[in-house]
Protein backbone atom coordinates (compact mmCIF):
# COMPACT_ATOMS: atom_id res chain seq x y z
CA UNK A 1 0.00 0.00 0.00
CA UNK A 2 1.44 3.61 -0.89
CA UNK A 3 2.01 6.03 2.02
CA UNK A 4 -1.06 8.23 2.20
CA UNK A 5 0.11 12.19 2.16
CA UNK A 6 -1.40 14.68 3.59
CA UNK A 7 -5.16 15.72 2.10
CA UNK A 8 -4.08 18.64 0.28
CA UNK A 9 -0.88 17.05 -1.03
CA UNK A 10 -3.21 13.97 -2.31
CA UNK A 11 -5.47 16.31 -3.93
CA UNK A 12 -2.43 18.04 -6.05
CA UNK A 13 -0.85 14.65 -6.61
CA UNK A 14 -3.92 13.45 -7.76
CA UNK A 15 -4.59 16.53 -10.13
CA UNK A 16 -1.10 16.03 -11.59
CA UNK A 17 -1.68 12.56 -12.88
CA UNK A 18 -5.38 13.23 -14.36
CA UNK A 19 -4.66 13.80 -18.02
CA UNK A 20 -2.29 11.10 -17.87
CA UNK A 21 -4.02 7.65 -19.48
CA UNK A 22 -1.69 5.15 -19.74
CA UNK A 23 -2.01 2.79 -16.62
CA UNK A 24 1.82 1.59 -16.60
CA UNK A 25 3.33 5.25 -17.28
CA UNK A 26 0.79 6.82 -13.99
CA UNK A 27 1.75 3.74 -12.14
CA UNK A 28 5.64 4.95 -12.39
CA UNK A 29 4.90 8.48 -12.21
CA UNK A 30 2.70 8.36 -9.27
CA UNK A 31 5.19 6.00 -7.51
CA UNK A 32 7.96 8.68 -8.20
CA UNK A 33 5.35 11.71 -7.44
CA UNK A 34 4.50 10.11 -4.12
CA UNK A 35 8.28 9.81 -2.49
CA UNK A 36 9.16 13.38 -3.93
CA UNK A 37 6.28 14.87 -2.50
CA UNK A 38 6.20 12.48 0.99
CA UNK A 39 10.09 13.97 1.25
CA UNK A 40 8.90 17.22 0.96
CA UNK A 41 6.50 16.92 3.40
CA UNK A 42 8.73 15.27 6.16
CA UNK A 43 11.10 18.70 5.54
CA UNK A 44 7.99 21.16 5.96
CA UNK A 45 7.55 19.26 9.25
CA UNK A 46 10.89 19.15 10.37
CA UNK A 47 11.45 22.62 9.95
CA UNK A 48 8.35 23.73 11.16
CA UNK A 49 9.63 21.91 14.82
CA UNK A 50 12.67 24.07 14.32
CA UNK A 51 11.20 27.03 13.70
CA UNK A 52 8.76 26.25 16.31
CA UNK A 53 11.21 25.52 18.85
CA UNK A 54 13.60 28.56 18.29
CA UNK A 55 11.09 30.72 18.20
CA UNK A 56 9.99 29.50 21.67
CA UNK A 57 13.47 29.74 23.30
CA UNK A 58 13.78 33.32 21.45
CA UNK A 59 10.88 34.07 23.56
CA UNK A 60 12.25 32.79 27.32
CA UNK A 61 15.53 34.38 25.94
CA UNK A 62 13.92 37.75 25.81
CA UNK A 63 16.03 37.83 22.01
CA UNK A 64 14.61 41.29 20.17
CA UNK A 65 13.79 39.51 17.13
CA UNK A 66 12.46 35.81 17.86
CA UNK A 67 11.52 35.61 13.93
CA UNK A 68 14.58 36.52 12.68
CA UNK A 69 16.40 34.15 15.62
CA UNK A 70 13.93 30.77 14.38
CA UNK A 71 14.75 31.37 10.73
CA UNK A 72 18.38 31.25 11.36
CA UNK A 73 17.65 27.96 13.17
CA UNK A 74 16.19 26.46 10.81
CA UNK A 75 18.73 27.65 7.59
CA UNK A 76 21.07 26.36 10.48
CA UNK A 77 19.32 22.75 10.59
CA UNK A 78 19.52 22.87 6.78
CA UNK A 79 23.08 23.01 6.44
CA UNK A 80 23.68 20.33 9.41
CA UNK A 81 21.73 17.78 7.23
CA UNK A 82 23.40 18.45 4.51
CA UNK A 83 27.00 18.23 6.18
CA UNK A 84 25.12 15.03 7.44
CA UNK A 85 24.27 13.08 4.34
CA UNK A 86 27.86 14.22 2.81
CA UNK A 87 29.93 12.47 6.21
CA UNK A 88 27.37 9.43 5.76
CA UNK A 89 28.42 9.19 1.94
CA UNK A 90 32.18 9.60 2.79
CA UNK A 91 31.64 6.72 5.35
CA UNK A 92 30.25 4.35 2.74
CA UNK A 93 32.57 5.17 0.09
CA UNK A 94 35.38 2.52 0.64
CA UNK A 95 32.64 0.38 1.30
CA UNK A 96 30.75 0.82 -2.41
CA UNK A 97 34.29 1.22 -4.18
CA UNK A 98 35.10 -2.32 -2.52
CA UNK A 99 31.31 -3.71 -3.55
CA UNK A 100 32.27 -2.11 -7.02
CA UNK A 101 35.79 -3.86 -7.39
CA UNK A 102 34.10 -7.27 -6.08
CA UNK A 103 31.38 -7.37 -8.55
CA UNK A 104 33.77 -6.73 -11.37
CA UNK A 105 36.00 -9.16 -10.54
CA UNK A 106 32.65 -11.69 -9.79
CA UNK A 107 31.83 -10.68 -13.59
CA UNK A 108 34.90 -11.46 -15.39
CA UNK A 109 35.25 -14.39 -13.70
CA UNK A 110 32.27 -15.77 -14.61
CA UNK A 111 33.24 -14.63 -18.48
CA UNK A 112 36.16 -16.53 -18.32
CA UNK A 113 34.31 -19.54 -16.96
CA UNK A 114 31.99 -19.76 -19.66
CA UNK A 115 34.50 -19.45 -21.97
CA UNK A 116 36.71 -22.62 -20.56
CA UNK A 117 33.02 -24.72 -20.10
CA UNK A 118 30.58 -23.21 -22.61
CA UNK A 119 28.23 -26.22 -21.82
CA UNK A 120 27.81 -25.46 -18.07
CA UNK A 121 25.35 -22.19 -17.08
CA UNK A 122 27.31 -20.10 -14.74
CA UNK A 123 26.02 -16.86 -14.57
CA UNK A 124 25.44 -16.07 -11.13
CA UNK A 125 26.23 -12.66 -11.88
CA UNK A 126 23.99 -12.02 -15.21
CA UNK A 127 21.24 -13.24 -12.76
CA UNK A 128 22.39 -10.65 -9.69
CA UNK A 129 21.73 -8.04 -12.94
CA UNK A 130 18.27 -9.81 -13.77
CA UNK A 131 17.10 -9.14 -10.60
CA UNK A 132 18.35 -5.61 -10.14
CA UNK A 133 16.48 -5.04 -13.46
CA UNK A 134 13.12 -6.79 -12.89
CA UNK A 135 13.10 -6.05 -9.13
CA UNK A 136 13.12 -1.95 -9.87
CA UNK A 137 10.56 -2.49 -12.63
CA UNK A 138 8.37 -4.40 -9.96
CA UNK A 139 9.04 -1.64 -7.31
CA UNK A 140 7.63 1.39 -9.89
CA UNK A 141 4.77 -1.32 -10.75
CA UNK A 142 5.93 -1.95 -14.48
CA UNK A 143 6.35 -5.23 -14.41
CA UNK A 144 4.89 -7.43 -16.78
CA UNK A 145 6.31 -10.33 -19.31
CA UNK A 146 7.58 -8.94 -22.37
CA UNK A 147 7.21 -5.46 -23.54
CA UNK A 148 9.47 -3.09 -22.32
CA UNK A 149 10.74 -5.06 -19.83
CA UNK A 150 11.51 -7.76 -21.74
CA UNK A 151 13.49 -5.13 -24.12
CA UNK A 152 15.26 -4.02 -21.03
CA UNK A 153 16.68 -7.14 -19.92
CA UNK A 154 17.71 -8.00 -23.67
CA UNK A 155 19.68 -4.96 -24.17
CA UNK A 156 21.27 -5.57 -20.87
CA UNK A 157 22.06 -8.97 -20.66
CA UNK A 158 21.18 -10.25 -23.86
CA UNK A 159 19.42 -13.47 -24.35
CA UNK A 160 18.21 -14.36 -21.47
CA UNK A 161 15.87 -17.11 -19.95
CA UNK A 162 15.28 -18.06 -16.47
CA UNK A 163 16.69 -21.48 -16.17
CA UNK A 164 15.49 -24.91 -14.75
CA UNK A 165 15.45 -24.54 -10.61
CA UNK A 166 18.58 -27.47 -10.96
CA UNK A 167 20.80 -24.72 -12.62
CA UNK A 168 19.18 -21.57 -10.04
CA UNK A 169 21.81 -19.31 -9.16
CA UNK A 170 21.90 -17.79 -5.44
CA UNK A 171 20.38 -14.74 -6.67
CA UNK A 172 17.61 -16.86 -8.55
CA UNK A 173 17.18 -19.44 -5.56
CA UNK A 174 16.98 -16.13 -3.10
CA UNK A 175 14.14 -14.72 -5.65
CA UNK A 176 11.98 -17.77 -5.45
CA UNK A 177 12.49 -17.63 -1.50
CA UNK A 178 11.26 -14.04 -1.31
CA UNK A 179 8.55 -14.94 -3.99
CA UNK A 180 7.43 -17.62 -2.02
CA UNK A 181 7.47 -15.77 1.26
CA UNK A 182 5.40 -12.95 -0.36
CA UNK A 183 2.80 -14.94 -1.53
CA UNK A 184 2.09 -16.42 2.30
CA UNK A 185 2.32 -12.42 4.15
CA UNK A 186 5.64 -12.19 5.14
CA UNK A 187 7.72 -9.65 7.00
CA UNK A 188 11.49 -8.08 6.05
CA UNK A 189 14.55 -9.33 7.94
CA UNK A 190 17.17 -6.69 8.85
CA UNK A 191 19.34 -8.18 11.13
CA UNK A 192 22.55 -7.19 12.88
CA UNK A 193 24.45 -9.87 14.48
CA UNK A 194 26.55 -8.95 17.43
CA UNK A 195 30.30 -8.47 17.79
CA UNK A 196 30.42 -12.00 20.23
CA UNK A 197 28.20 -14.01 17.46
CA UNK A 198 30.14 -12.63 14.41
CA UNK A 199 32.99 -13.97 15.74
CA UNK A 200 32.04 -17.00 16.91
CA UNK A 201 29.89 -17.59 13.50
CA UNK A 202 32.92 -16.05 10.90
CA UNK A 203 35.41 -18.95 13.03
CA UNK A 204 32.92 -21.74 13.09
CA UNK A 205 33.87 -24.54 11.03
CA UNK A 206 30.09 -24.85 9.64
CA UNK A 207 30.64 -21.47 8.24
CA UNK A 208 29.09 -18.19 9.43
CA UNK A 209 25.58 -18.18 7.64
CA UNK A 210 24.97 -22.07 9.52
CA UNK A 211 25.99 -20.93 12.25
CA UNK A 212 23.39 -18.43 12.56
CA UNK A 213 20.94 -20.11 11.18
CA UNK A 214 21.28 -22.66 14.22
CA UNK A 215 20.96 -19.99 17.02
CA UNK A 216 18.18 -18.51 14.79
CA UNK A 217 15.99 -21.40 14.53
CA UNK A 218 17.02 -22.47 18.16
CA UNK A 219 15.42 -19.43 19.61
CA UNK A 220 12.68 -18.96 17.70
CA UNK A 221 11.80 -22.83 18.43
CA UNK A 222 12.40 -21.93 22.56
CA UNK A 223 9.92 -19.23 21.71
CA UNK A 224 7.43 -20.47 19.63
CA UNK A 225 7.42 -23.89 19.17
CA UNK A 226 5.43 -25.43 16.60
CA UNK A 227 4.22 -21.92 15.51
CA UNK A 228 8.05 -21.40 14.80
CA UNK A 229 7.92 -19.21 11.32
CA UNK A 230 9.71 -20.46 7.99
CA UNK A 231 12.76 -18.10 7.07
CA UNK A 232 15.55 -16.94 5.19
CA UNK A 233 18.24 -14.57 4.91
CA UNK A 234 21.56 -14.00 3.19
CA UNK A 235 24.65 -12.77 4.54
CA UNK A 236 26.25 -9.37 3.77
CA UNK A 237 29.81 -7.88 4.74
CA UNK A 238 29.94 -4.73 7.24
CA UNK A 239 33.77 -5.52 7.98
CA UNK A 240 36.09 -8.05 7.83
CA UNK A 241 34.71 -9.73 11.48
CA UNK A 242 31.66 -8.01 11.70
CA UNK A 243 27.95 -8.89 9.42
CA UNK A 244 24.65 -8.67 9.23
CA UNK A 245 21.69 -10.29 7.24
CA UNK A 246 18.56 -9.37 5.33
CA UNK A 247 15.98 -11.71 4.15
CA UNK A 248 12.40 -12.38 5.36
CA UNK A 249 9.62 -14.49 7.47
CA UNK A 250 5.97 -15.98 7.05
CA UNK A 251 4.17 -13.62 9.11
CA UNK A 252 1.53 -15.94 11.05
CA UNK A 253 -2.16 -13.89 12.25
CA UNK A 254 -1.84 -15.97 15.45
CA UNK A 255 1.73 -15.03 16.03
CA UNK A 256 2.62 -11.15 16.62
CA UNK A 257 5.11 -10.07 14.65
CA UNK A 258 6.44 -8.28 17.37
CA UNK A 259 7.40 -11.30 19.33
CA UNK A 260 8.83 -12.77 16.23
CA UNK A 261 11.16 -9.64 15.72
CA UNK A 262 12.21 -9.73 19.68
CA UNK A 263 13.01 -13.39 19.14
CA UNK A 264 15.67 -12.41 16.49
CA UNK A 265 17.02 -9.53 18.21
CA UNK A 266 18.01 -11.72 20.92
CA UNK A 267 19.30 -14.86 18.69
CA UNK A 268 21.75 -11.84 17.04
CA UNK A 269 22.74 -11.10 20.13
CA UNK A 270 23.67 -7.00 19.36
CA UNK A 271 24.20 -5.26 22.45
CA UNK A 272 26.49 -2.87 21.41
CA UNK A 273 25.88 1.08 21.75
CA UNK A 274 27.39 1.74 18.37
CA UNK A 275 25.24 2.39 15.74
CA UNK A 276 21.65 3.19 15.87
CA UNK A 277 18.49 1.57 16.28
CA UNK A 278 17.45 -1.90 17.20
CA UNK A 279 19.43 -4.99 15.73
CA UNK A 280 15.59 -5.55 13.58
CA UNK A 281 12.99 -3.81 13.23
CA UNK A 282 10.56 -5.75 10.19
CA UNK A 283 8.18 -4.40 7.84
CA UNK A 284 5.65 -5.75 5.34
CA UNK A 285 7.51 -7.51 2.32
CA UNK A 286 5.81 -5.82 -0.51
CA UNK A 287 7.84 -5.87 -3.54
CA UNK A 288 9.23 -9.23 -3.36
CA UNK A 289 11.60 -9.58 -6.39
CA UNK A 290 13.33 -6.04 -5.79
CA UNK A 291 13.81 -7.26 -1.48
CA UNK A 292 15.93 -10.28 -3.17
CA UNK A 293 17.47 -7.82 -5.25
CA UNK A 294 18.38 -5.80 -2.09
CA UNK A 295 19.66 -9.14 -0.31
CA UNK A 296 22.16 -10.39 -2.59
CA UNK A 297 23.58 -6.41 -3.65
CA UNK A 298 26.83 -7.41 -1.91
CA UNK A 299 27.23 -11.14 -2.23
CA UNK A 300 30.55 -10.76 -4.36
CA UNK A 301 32.02 -8.26 -1.37
CA UNK A 302 30.72 -10.77 1.21
CA UNK A 303 31.99 -13.72 -0.32
CA UNK A 304 35.54 -12.37 0.03
CA UNK A 305 35.54 -12.74 3.87
CA UNK A 306 33.87 -16.42 4.02
CA UNK A 307 34.04 -19.53 1.26
CA UNK A 308 30.87 -20.96 2.82
CA UNK A 309 27.17 -20.35 1.76
CA UNK A 310 25.31 -16.91 2.02
CA UNK A 311 21.82 -18.19 2.01
CA UNK A 312 20.22 -19.76 4.58
CA UNK A 313 16.26 -20.92 5.02
CA UNK A 314 13.98 -23.34 6.70
CA UNK A 315 13.69 -26.33 4.94
CA UNK A 316 10.12 -26.27 3.90
CA UNK A 317 10.24 -23.09 2.82
CA UNK A 318 13.13 -24.17 0.29
CA UNK A 319 11.26 -26.99 -0.46
CA UNK A 320 7.92 -25.05 -1.44
CA UNK A 321 9.87 -22.40 -3.46
CA UNK A 322 11.40 -24.96 -5.18
CA UNK A 323 8.10 -26.78 -6.13
CA UNK A 324 6.67 -23.13 -7.24
CA UNK A 325 9.65 -22.54 -9.79
CA UNK A 326 8.24 -23.29 -12.58
CA UNK A 327 5.08 -21.43 -12.16
CA UNK A 328 7.19 -18.65 -11.69
CA UNK A 329 9.02 -19.18 -14.54
CA UNK A 330 6.03 -18.88 -17.00
CA UNK A 331 4.80 -15.81 -15.94
CA UNK A 332 8.49 -13.74 -15.61
CA UNK A 333 10.07 -12.04 -17.75
CA UNK A 334 12.82 -12.88 -20.02
CA UNK A 335 15.40 -11.09 -22.40
CA UNK A 336 14.28 -13.43 -25.54
CA UNK A 337 12.98 -12.14 -28.76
Amino acid sequence: MSRLLKPETETLLADVLSDVSDPSTRSALETRLRKRLAAREARGDANRKVFNDAYDKALRLRIDDPIEYAQRAVKLAFLESIHAMKVAALRKAPSKLAAKDANRDAVADEVASRTARPGQRRNPQRDREYLEIVGSEEKAGRLQPGGLVGAKIQKRLGSYRLPHWEKATLPLKVMALSLETGTRGGRTINLRIGHEVSKKALSSPRGPVSFVQNQVRETLKRRFADDAPEFWFVMERDTDDLFHLHGAYVDQAHVPHAEVDAALRDAAGWNSVRGAGLAHQSVELKDPIFWAHYTVKQMNLTARITERKLLASTAELRDASRGAWDRWRSKLPNGVS
